[in-house]
């Protein structure tokens, strides 16, 4: 995506005019409707921009894009999550005791904006049921890193191809093989390795 002057003669797949002066050339209708959420999302605030000058806008701006893309760069490396409302309408428990099941151990979960996420590889969604494998994976870096364990670290493992899982990354072996035993094996390897 890039901003340019109408003078500009490249030719983009499509274009979306700001204000007759700069057009926005997108790529995809991802991109596009991107754009479009932007724009709803300033317009919406236009009394809070009046005290911005040019480049602090510009600043703003960027910063704002890159915190959102940053969350979906996560997204994309940890795998499909649910939101807290998502996994307590799932299980049908309440928000208290999601928490209770996280601090126990019997569930994983990422800290995030205004809720807390879930992967969705630690659920049997037909059972409505969290996989019991679940425990001993976390209970492996629990207690190679004396509960200090960032939950990042854990769920970009679970999404990382693993050689001892024949290439297969821990959270699709999980869903898809029926024994768990050889990913919690790899855990406790790599939590291992990561107490050294």
């Amino acid at each position: 995506m890039a901003v340019r002057s109408k003078s500009n003669s490249l030719k983009p797949k499509s274009e979306l005019s700001l204000t007759g002066k700069h057009v926005i050339s997108v790529r995809s209708d991802v991109e596009r409707q991107l754009v479009v959420g932007v724009l709803k999302a300033v317009g919406a605030e236009a009394h809070s921009l009046d005290r911005l000058s040019a480049d602090d806008a510009l600043d703003v701006g960027f910063q704002a894009a890159r915190s959102a893309l940053a969350s979906l760069r996560w997204s994309q490396v940890i795998g499909e999550r649910l939101s807290t409302t998502e996994v307590t309408d799932l299980l049908q428990v309440s928000r208290q005791a999601l928490a209770k099941r996280v601090q126990s151990g019997s569930l994983f979960a990422l800290p995030g904006l205004r809720t807390t996420w879930y992967p969705a590889w630690q659920f049997d969604r037909a059972r409505r049921d969290v996989r019991h494998c679940v425990r001993d994976i976390v209970a492996e870096f629990r207690n190679a890193l004396d509960k200090d364990v960032d939950p990042f670290t854990v769920a970009t493992w679970m999404n990382t191809p693993n050689d001892e899982l024949d290439g297969i990354t821990p959270a699709a072996w999980i869903v898809n093989r029926t024994t768990p035993a050889p990913v919690i094996d790899s855990a406790r390897e790599f939590a291992a390795r990561l107490a050294q």
